[in-house]
């Protein structure tokens, strides 16, 4: 029950969809998504698949109040995974809904569905990931010694991935075995269709000044981190914009102690490793004063504002 990823130099497109013709074809179904096409949303592979594998049936929600005491019997006995009963993300509704319901009819058709992903690091929130692991865990077949029928076989370009990107139980979920590839391919289509330039690390570092920081230029730096540190920029925000003095400076353990009560980082090591690339990426300020450490996201009201209103997709 373990997914692959492929990380390394150059483009891996070429190398994934080989893969699929010569070894998975052979075996099973195969579905290719490029996670790096910017018109590419989960939202869409799950229309996909209900469109070609449930004949353009929508199964319905898994939680229903009829169902509700079983699902919770069976979670406290371990049949289940630890994926939340009741979710606000609508992806993780469906996509635990649509999982099962694919995996009842490969099951009897004894193929399993490869899901090939090209950039899963594409998809940078946590919903996003989440509502994709969720496809992988609820297709364990019960009548096959819980082995998943849908697989996973996908790629990443942002070698930190797994620490920005995963909480501990989406990479426990996920079950991935990293194998280091390096083509040293062109990424051609990637950079046709797709998002490279909000990928950070395909075209370096953006960097912000005061003269040169406009709303435009800091939601294009936001669209090159990953949501953790989107997420610890906007509680520097709304630390600074509450204080007395409206955007004075914040002390760096106020920001740690509403990090952690946020779960957003779990340690003084954690945070300082998010603040270090903000600071390269020009969004905040440091300040010493008096052996104090003090923080500030030091941009005009209007970018502030996109700050806040970004959501990482």
């Amino acid at each position: 029950n373990h997914s692959l990823l492929f990380y390394g130099f150059g483009s891996k497109r070429n190398l994934l969809n080989q893969f699929a013709k010569d070894t998975l074809e052979t075996a099973g179904d195969v579905l290719a998504i490029d996670g790096f096409d910017q018109d590419v949303t989960v939202e869409r592979i799950l229309d996909l698949m209900v469109t070609i594998f449930l004949n353009n049936e929508e199964p319905p929600p898994c939680f229903s109040q009829n169902n509700y005491m079983e699902e919770t019997a069976k979670r406290k006995i371990g049949v289940y995974p630890s994926i939340p009963l009741i979710s606000e993300n609508i992806d993780l509704t469906r996509a635990t809904a649509i999982s099962r319901a694919i995996s009842r009819i490969q099951t009897k058709r004894k193929r399993p569905l490869y899901l090939i992903i090209h950039n899963i690091d594409s998809f940078r929130s946590r919903p996003a990931q989440d509502a994709l692991a969720a496809l992988l865990i609820h297709s364990s077949s019960v009548t096959d010694n819980d082995i998943r029928t849908i697989r996973l076989v996908s790629s990443v370009d942002h070698v930190n991935t797994s620490t920005l990107l995963w909480d501990p139980e989406t990479s426990s979920n996920f079950a991935f075995l990293w194998q280091e590839v390096h083509t040293f391919e062109p990424y051609i289509e990637e950079l046709k269709r797709g998002r490279m330039e909000k990928i950070k690390g395909r075209t370096g570092k953006r960097t912000l000044t005061l003269s040169s920081s406009t709303p435009a230029s800091i939601r294009d730096v936001l669209y090159t981190i990953a949501p953790r540190h989107t997420e610890v920029l906007q509680a520097l925000v709304k630390l600074q914009t509450a204080t007395t003095k409206k955007n004075d400076a914040v002390k760096f353990q106020k920001l740690l102690q509403d990090c952690q009560n946020q779960c957003i980082v779990f340690s003084d090591s954690q945070l300082r490793q998010y603040l270090t690339e903000l600071v390269d990426h020009g969004l905040i300020q440091k300040q010493q004063e008096k052996g104090t450490e003090y923080l500030k996201v030091p941009h005009d009201a209007s970018c502030i504002e996109v700050i806040m209103e970004f959501k990482s997709n």
